[in-house]
């Protein structure tokens, strides 16, 4: 079971996974590294072994540890639960959402920029893969991420 912060994650990369995105290539003017992902100027994103998230929501399929899409090698916690369709944006998505105020802040970046790029992101991953929910999963995320985005700041 992947854990960091005393949560347990459904998922848990197995090595490395490096994702190009180009938002970032062109507002980043230096790299940031932190203990889960490094972030380039040139707008390469590598998430780090070891690191847990929780995936996309309501999507059954798969089995315990599989070779998903781009070389992404990753421990499903849950049997049923890994897709290969969305794995590979939703580590990408989860990793960008859960340090968005750190990246933003860091880099001057604002948050609602950083927000887009994770959700653009995922849209171009679960397209590329075939997920054939892409349009209301993306819609999804625009309209849930915005309004738990603003759950937190009335906190």
């Amino acid at each position: 079971m992947g854990k960091h912060k005393n949560k347990a994650w459904r998922y848990l990369l197995l090595a490395d996974y490096r994702v190009y995105i180009p938002e970032f290539a062109y507002k980043l003017t230096r790299h940031y590294d932190s203990k889960w992902f490094t972030l380039h100027s040139s707008g390469a994103l590598i998430i780090r072994r070891g690191y847990g998230w929780d995936g996309a929501s309501c999507v059954p399929d798969g089995g315990k540890l599989e070779l998903v899409p781009e070389k992404l090698r990753v421990f499903c916690n849950r049997p049923g639960d890994c897709v290969r369709t969305t794995t590979p944006g939703t580590v990408v998505h989860d990793c960008l959402y859960q340090f968005l105020d750190e990246i933003s802040r860091v880099l001057e970046l604002k948050p609602s920029y950083v927000r887009k790029a994770a959700d653009k992101y995922f849209r171009y991953s679960i397209r590329l893969h075939g997920f054939r929910f892409w349009r209301t999963y993306y819609a999804g995320v625009r309209l849930f991420g915005g309004i738990h985005r603003w759950l937190q700041g009335r906190k």
